[in-house]
């Protein structure tokens, strides 16, 4: 039997001493094939009478002639793979999720078409797709969005019913994972925490975040970047998520009114205060020099010093131009203070040209002048000759024509019993601390600026020119 097995191997063996069938081995004896297993060693054929210079050119012609065969026959196979047969399939495949198409589907981000291979893998023939042919398309340079390929490849009703599928399936950084397990809502509020904090001590790495600098290191057009750095105060990130530019205004202002009702308007510490940095450790001097240079982060002579006279303007005034084009674009209110206040006072800096001399939202910040441990925000200073403008909204600050003292106006204060007594109250406190620091106080009221813009700025003229 052996001995009829040996026959056919000799048969059987091609010019370089490779056997077409290798399931005969199991029969044949161990001399006989360690005999050609050993064909290719320098030793056979020193024992031979062969040199080594004649072993090197017969085994490198070999060896090189078998990888030009691999290497064309992989490549020949490869390019038949890349090329769509509806006939073959109309199934197409990415990671996990199938989905058909009668043509090769196109890349969602960027329009150009996917790069797909045949794959015999599976039950039924499929394509697989394997990535975007545009090399410099979001989906293939992007290491930010964990999404961005399963949002360029699928369709977007399979992309949408997969996320769903995700959403629906509760795990353990979620309360509700730990409630469904019998864990009460304060129970699961703490194990969440325990596990976020046991995480963010094992991370070692650098948080590098999506900061504008980073993206444009990566390559990043400055349009890719402006979508990326999208956040959820932005008209734009909802109307991308599908709403309408009314929906996205009305989520934004929900959101606004939500954040707002956690603020304690009275008591909170901002940079532009003493107290914040006192409590920080600084001295009170140093406090007073923290809260100067916190003001003063933006004007005309920075520009000037950071960029040159002449591009340190254009920088200057093209900012200037944003802030105006930001009132219109925005919501009512905005950091404390209504989009309507900040265009008059932008109208009243741009008519005096007092940009430097004048201190407001948008522009150095707003005043701040402290009492008893409370700290009162005026909306308009003129500096040089001590002139303050307030703007008190109608319903905010309960205009008395239109008020009675025991009403309940404020929006965010009616369920702590703030009646309109006590906002006179706190106004009238305001106002006398600004004249006990030497400044004249001027007030305009919302709705006599709305009813006449034009006599309203003339008014407010007068009032810091002093005529």
């Amino acid at each position: 039997m052996k001995s009829s097995i040996e026959e056919i191997y000799y048969k059987l063996l091609n010019e370089d001493g490779g056997v077409r069938y290798n399931r005969l081995n199991r029969w044949l004896p161990s001399q006989f094939k360690f005999e050609y297993s050993n064909k290719f060693s320098l030793p056979f054929w020193i024992e031979r009478g062969y040199s080594q210079m004649e072993y090197d050119c017969y085994t490198k012609d070999i060896f090189e002639t078998r990888k030009s065969t691999l290497s064309s026959h992989r490549k020949e196979i490869k390019s038949k793979s890349l090329i769509y047969d509806p006939e073959y399939s109309i199934l197409f495949k990415y990671k996990t999720t199938l989905f058909e198409c009668k043509e090769i589907p196109k890349c969602n981000t960027c329009g150009y078409e996917l790069t797909i291979n045949k794959s015999s893998y599976f039950e039924q023939p499929i394509y697989k797709i394997k990535s975007c042919s545009n090399l410099t398309c979001l989906s293939n340079v992007s290491k930010l969005e964990k999404d961005i390929k399963w949002i360029s490849y699928l369709p977007k009703d399979r992309y949408e019913e997969l996320k769903n599928n995700l959403k629906s399936v509760k795990r353990s950084f979620s309360k509700e994972f730990w409630i469904g397990k019998g864990l009460s809502e304060e129970e699961a509020i703490k194990k969440v925490f325990e596990i976020q904090s046991s995480n963010s001590k094992k991370f070692t790495g650098k948080r590098t975040g999506k900061s504008k600098e980073m993206l444009r290191k990566k390559g990043y057009s400055e349009e890719q970047i402006a979508e990326v750095s999208l956040s959820p105060s932005q008209i734009d990130f909802w109307i991308k998520k599908g709403h309408t530019e009314e929906e996205a205004m009305l989520i934004i202002s929900k959101n606004q009114i939500n954040a707002s009702s956690f603020v304690d308007f009275e008591k909170r510490l901002l940079p532009s205060n003493c107290e914040y940095w006192e409590n920080k450790g600084y001295s009170t001097d140093e406090s007073i020099l923290k809260v100067k240079k916190s003001q003063t982060t933006f004007s005309k002579e920075i520009c000037i010093q950071k960029y040159g006279e002449v591009e340190g303007l254009i920088i200057f005034n093209n900012r200037t131009k944003k802030w105006q084009n930001s009132l219109l674009k925005n919501g009512n209110i905005k950091g404390g203070y209504s989009k309507i206040s900040q265009e008059l006072f932008i109208a009243l800096a741009d008519s005096m040209n007092i940009y430097n001399d004048c201190k407001f939202a948008l522009n150095n910040s707003e005043l701040a002048l402290s009492e008893s441990n409370k700290n009162y925000y005026y909306d308009f200073t003129y500096v040089n000759d001590k002139k303050i403008i307030e703007y008190n909204g109608d319903q905010y600050h309960a205009n008395p024509l239109k008020y009675a003292p025991d009403d309940f106006p404020h929006p965010y204060r009616k369920s702590k019993g703030y009646s309109s007594k006590d906002i006179w109250e706190y106004d009238s406190k305001k106002t006398s601390l600004a004249n006990k620091n030497g400044y004249d106080v001027l007030v305009i009221w919302d709705s006599e600026y709305k009813n006449n813009k034009k006599e309203i700025l003339q008014k407010c003229i007068n009032f810091l020119t002093n005529k």
